[in-house]
């Protein structure tokens, strides 16, 4: 793995970074088990931080994005199409 792709992915989807970084730790652990990290649970810890902002967002989001959703949609329909139930 280059090391544009994490650096991408990171500012592109922290979540999927998140879970591809753990991936990689756990990857690393078995391979490299003599590195003095616990790398078990840096992995584990690194995918609960991206569980956790992502369960955040879905919360957040719907609450925050009704105006927004409205004037896209209102955009994108023909005129007189109502954009909410």
């Amino acid at each position: 793995m280059s090391m544009a792709r994490p650096k991408q992915l990171y500012e592109a989807d922290f979540y999927a970074w998140t879970q591809e970084q753990a991936r990689e730790l756990r990857r690393l652990a078995r391979t490299r088990p003599d590195v003095p990290l616990d790398l078990a649970h840096i992995a584990e810890e690194i995918q609960d931080l991206g569980k956790s902002e992502y369960k955040a967002a879905a919360v957040t989001l719907p609450a925050e994005c009704p105006y927004t959703l409205d004037q896209v949609l209102s955009a994108w329909l023909p005129e007189g199409v109502p954009t909410s139930p």
